[in-house]
């Protein structure tokens, strides 16, 4: 799966809430919202351009527990755009 970087998004995302906004699909809004917040601002940091160890300097988490964060998120969307 691409990422899609937030400057790729049709609408100004500057924040977690308005890429949670922007969000059109509401099976893909219900998936994300069920993610803790802290894990949804890793993704946006990502999107962002953010690396591994940035992203953790920025949370306070390891780089391991970013990643695996990361991971599990992108199994749940993989099985979403899949279906």
């Amino acid at each position: 799966m691409d990422m899609i970087s937030a400057q790729d998004l049709e609408m100004p995302v500057e924040d977690v809430e308005s890429l949670m906004d922007s969000i059109e699909d509401m099976e893909l809004l219900r998936i994300l919202s069920k993610e803790d917040k802290l894990t949804i601002q890793i993704a946006f940091l990502k999107m962002s351009g953010y690396n591994g160890y940035e992203i953790a300097e920025k949370t306070g988490l390891t780089q391991k527990a970013v990643n695996l964060r990361m991971v599990r998120l992108r199994k749940k969307l993989k099985k979403f755009f899949e279906a």
